[in-house]
Parts: structure tokens; sequence; C-alpha cells
């Protein structure tokens, strides 16, 4: 009796602890790449929602929206160029505060992988 009631103690301790676990929020907001083109620059703007949706933007216009799901330094992302039930999987690396890199595991979709492979991206102020 007395382990089971360790065990139990152990257990809410355990689950109290963890219920207040802050959830990585760092991909939340506006997210921008300025990348000279022989055409003239490409202003790409991502927007990540806290509902797990996404819109990808360039030059003021809307190109691409889709879902994402991140867990520990991955992210699964799929979109409207390819399948969107087809999920993609992104390594995500943070850096300098308000910087983050994006680096394919595994993407079968061509269009996504070219557009999202190795691309770096800027933190946006808000407005």
């Amino acid at each position: 009796m007395k382990n089971a009631l360790i065990a139990l103690g152990s257990i809410a301790i355990l689950s109290f602890t963890f219920s207040f676990t802050i959830p990585d929020n760092r991909i939340l907001g506006r997210w921008n790449k300025i990348q000279k083109t022989p055409d003239g620059p490409l202003d790409l703007v991502f927007v990540f929602r806290a509902d797990s949706t996404y819109d990808g933007i360039v030059n003021g216009k809307a190109f691409i929206n889709g879902k994402y799901f991140i867990k520990d330094d991955t992210m699964s992302v799929s979109d409207n160029s390819c399948n969107i039930a087809y999920y993609g999987t992104y390594r995500l690396k943070y850096f300098a505060q308000d910087s983050l890199s994006f680096t394919a595991i595994s993407d079968t979709c061509k269009e996504r992988y070219e557009g999202a492979h190795g691309l770096r991206v800027k933190k946006m102020q808000k407005k």
C-alpha cells in the first residue's frame, strides 16, 4: 500500500510539473527572406499561426498555404503545391535569436523541396 501511494504521488508530481511546460512557439509570426533574382528582388514572407496553418506570400501576393506540425527540432509541413495530405519533414535550426533555417529530412514534393531546403528566413518585427 505504501509503495502504491509513493507511485501515485510521483505520478501526480510529474503530471503537475509537465502540465505547465511551455510549448515552443518561436515559429509563430511573420518570417521574411529577400532574394535577388535576374528579374529583380523576390520578397518572400511566411506567416505561421498557432492553429498549425501557414501562408506564403511572394512580392505581396499569396502563393501557398498549408499546415505544419513541430516536434522538437523537426517540422512536418504540407501545402497546396502538392497533395495537401502529404507531409514533408524538415529540420529547424534557430540562430541569432531571430533567424531560422530549414533543412530537408524527407520530402518528395519537388516544388516544396526546392523552395524550402536550405531556406533561411528572418523574423519580422511586429507592427
